[in-house]
């Protein structure tokens, strides 16, 4: 298993086989509440989090970096990417075709092949 020093580290602490990190909104939330409490010290609030579950971990760089986002946006979940849509009657038609033939194709895939932005 590939890690990184600090997580081996933790890794040979827990002796765990099942080491992950985290990524729900309630485990991002739980962070920044763990940081409030813990009086707004990052490593406490890490290693809290990491003794409650010890099959994962956090890391203080990752806490301050999630409170700075929960700061400026108000919230823990990650942006929606705007990607421009195609709204005429053409492309519509074209990808119905395209579909109905080839059911099993990705979205990535078809517009490589259509060469779209």
């Amino acid at each position: 298993m590939d890690l990184p020093r600090k997580a081996f580290r933790v890794y040979e602490i827990c002796g765990s086989d099942t080491l992950t990190t985290f990524s729900s909104l309630g485990e991002k939330g739980d962070i920044v509440l763990i940081y409030g409490a813990e009086n707004h010290c990052a490593r406490r609030t890490a290693a809290t989090f990491n003794e409650r579950d010890p099959n994962k971990m956090s890391f203080h760089r990752y806490v301050l970096n999630l409170i700075a986002k929960f700061t400026e946006t108000g919230s823990v979940g990650n942006m929606k990417q705007n990607r421009p849509r195609v709204l005429n009657k053409v492309a519509q038609i074209g990808v119905s075709d395209h579909f109905g033939v080839n059911p099993n194709t990705s979205c990535a895939r078809f517009l490589l092949l259509l060469e779209f932005p």
